[in-house]
Formats: structure tokens, sequence, C-alpha cells
């Protein structure tokens, strides 16, 4: 359990640098890591040190992989019409 929760961490990272319709699959397999790592800390103490950087990295991805989410999903709801009017210079004019 304490690989499949690094693995599983490693894999949310990587979707969630990827971004788009991949995130949710990320935020999920990050939180069936950070469940297993959370197990594997418990009952392991062999491989204390691999269930730990499994639950970090598990934590991570979550985090990385629900940013990336909001971002991509509440984007087009998002009017930045002023955002481009200060960045064009046009603040001023008005």
């Amino acid at each position: 359990m304490t690989t499949t929760s690094l693995i599983l961490g490693t894999v949310s990272i990587c979707l969630g640098i990827l971004g788009g319709t991949l995130s949710p699959v990320g935020f999920v397999c990050g939180i069936v890591g950070i469940i297993l790592g959370a197990i594997s800390i418990k009952r392991d103490h062999l491989l204390m040190d691999t269930a730990k950087a499994g639950f970090v990295t598990s934590i991570i991805g979550t985090v990385f992989s629900l940013a990336m989410s909001l971002i991509v999903y509440t984007m087009p709801f998002i009017d930045l019409s002023a955002i481009y009017d200060f960045l064009a210079g046009n603040f001023l004019r008005k």
C-alpha cells in the first residue's frame, strides 16, 4: 500500500499539471493515495518513510489537481474585460 500511495500521488501531480479534463481524475487519485498513505503510516513501521512520502505527494497532488480543476472549469464564467482594458492601457481613458 505504501508504493501504491506514492504512485497515486505522483499520478495526481502529473494529471494536475496537465490540467483540463484530467484534473478531476488526478483529484480522485490523490484522495485514494491519501487514504492508502494514512493506512500505511499506521500499519507499516518498516516502510514508514515511503508511506510518509506517498501521503505527502498525494496531498500535494490533490491540492494541485483541485486548484487546476477550479481554474479550468470556472474560467468561462469569469469576465476578463477589465483585465484586458488594464493591459491595453484603456483604463486611463475612461
